[in-house]
């Protein structure tokens, strides 16, 4: 009887470490949903002057663009068809050599930090590539490989 009684505890704290298991998994999975990036289908208006365009390094299309600013104070992205706008965090962003940047932009939901480096450059214009990272407030964080180009 207690070899019977001791086999359905331990039966019973498996299946339910595996029920916490399964949940968190689909938490993680509906989250990582939540941040995946939209193509920009076209530049918005509110980008005036200076224009820069970033998609996934893995892209060739330059018209697939995930994340586009105005290189001074605003970026923009979109999740779920939804045109998210970020304000350039000016503490946070620093220019790291001749060639590299680090760009901080944030608004109430994200916090946008993106690395580049400048690989090609010509009059005003230039070829970046590098990695883009995203956070939520429920600091979960998602980074992405990503090229671009930009000028004034």
């Amino acid at each position: 009887m207690k070899k019977i009684f001791l086999s359905l505890v331990f039966f019973f704290v498996l299946s339910c470490k595996n029920e916490n298991s399964k949940n968190k998994i689909n938490s993680e999975i509906k989250i990582k949903k939540e941040i995946k990036l939209d193509f920009f289908k076209s530049i918005p208006d509110t980008l005036d002057g200076c224009l820069y365009t970033f998609n996934y390094d893995s892209i060739l299309s330059p018209q697939k663009n995930i994340l586009l600013s105005n290189g001074s104070d605003i970026t923009i992205i979109k999740i779920k068809g939804r045109e998210i706008y970020l304000n350039k965090d000016t503490i946070n962003t620093k220019q790291l050599s001749n060639s590299s940047y680090r760009e901080v932009y944030f608004n109430n939901d994200y916090k946008l930090i993106l690395n580049i480096e400048e690989y090609n450059s010509a009059n005003e214009a230039a070829l970046y590539k590098g990695t883009l990272e995203i956070s939520t407030k429920q600091n979960f964080t998602k980074k992405y490989k990503i090229k671009g180009k930009g000028g004034c």
